[in-house]
């Protein structure tokens, strides 16, 4: 009786433990990431009622555009770290093709790539809204400095008629 191959025979087990935690790793980095871009757009719309005040609104919303690029930075590392694991696993899978029970194992390397496909879908997904969440984040700061910029001519308008008094 032959023996029956697995797709562990050819990917390790290690390999399907590292997708599993870097698919984790990288919902946790999405969803940070989305906190963070709804914490800057909370610091986009609440109103003030001085100069200091919007220079502090800016300040906390410079941090949290940070902080996006932080988590942005560690979802691309994860991706890179996923893609080496898949590289290895094709590799592995070329030598598959010399296996003399082809047919058995390609079922198994399907449901392997299904699973590593999911993975690579997740991250592509969760990629797209990071660049959505940066791109959000960008125009809300693009505002308050605006808002910033008008409040200090403002100020300094307010400021020139207080001498003249």
């Amino acid at each position: 009786m032959a023996q029956d191959l697995k797709i562990t025979d050819f990917i390790s087990e290690k390999a399907f433990d590292q997708v599993d935690r870097f698919t984790k790793d990288i919902m946790l980095a999405k969803a940070e990431y989305a906190a963070f871009a709804e914490k800057l757009a909370q610091q986009v719309t609440i109103k003030v009622t001085g100069y200091v005040e919007l220079k502090e609104k800016a300040k906390g919303g410079n941090t949290i555009l940070k902080e996006l690029y932080e988590t942005e930075t560690k979802i691309a590392k994860l991706q890179k770290e996923l893609n080496a694991i898949l590289v290895e696993s094709g590799k592995s899978l070329q030598k598959l093709s010399n296996a003399s029970n082809v047919v058995s194992m390609f079922n198994k390397l399907t449901e392997s790539l299904d699973r590593a496909s999911s993975a690579l879908e997740k991250i592509t997904q969760t990629s797209s809204s990071a660049s959505q969440s940066q791109q959000q984040a960008a125009q809300a700061t693009q505002s308050a400095s605006a808002a910033i910029g008008e409040a200090a001519k403002n100020v300094g308008i307010a400021g020139g008629e207080y001498d003249r008094m």
